[in-house]
């Protein structure tokens, strides 16, 4: 039985959006969505951001609402942790993330520090799809 699948249906925290760009990760025993793939139209590296919700999904949507998406290069995994099953973990999803270049856990802050938390973990996704080549970076002040 596969453990995990694909689909445009249901994304975490609201509706799919309409990009084809954007794949939902769900897993396949009870189609509960954890994450997403993001594949822009290039070939690249791929980079995997792993965190606990609500933070990571905050984060995600503020990700997803970028408008030049389709034109990353390479793939960006964005999986929710608490959301996912360890018993989703299985070869086909290792299969469709393929060779990780980079993973990166987002923090788990305090409520009081939720808002701060969800602007660096945003700016932190971008500087490193910037260092990996994913996106260009123009606007993303890198680390010196």
């Amino acid at each position: 039985m596969m453990a995990t699948e694909i689909s445009k249906r249901g994304m975490p925290g609201g509706e799919a959006p309409d990009c084809r760009f954007i794949e939902v990760l769900n897993d396949a025993r009870d189609a509960r969505p954890f994450g997403y793939r993001i594949g822009g139209i290039r070939p690249g590296p791929t980079a995997v951001v792993a965190g606990h919700s609500p933070i990571a999904q905050d984060i995600y949507e503020r990700l997803l609402d970028l408008p030049t998406l389709p034109w990353l290069r390479g793939s960006l995994v964005l999986i929710t942790l608490d959301a996912l099953d360890v018993a989703s973990i299985d070869d086909e999803l290792i299969d469709l993330i393929g060779p990780v270049d980079r993973t990166l856990h987002l923090p788990f802050p305090s409520r009081e520090d939720h808002d701060e938390a969800v602007r660096q973990g945003y700016w932190t996704v971008l500087k490193l799809c910037a260092q990996l080549g994913m996106i260009s970076g123009r606007g993303v002040s890198m680390p010196s």
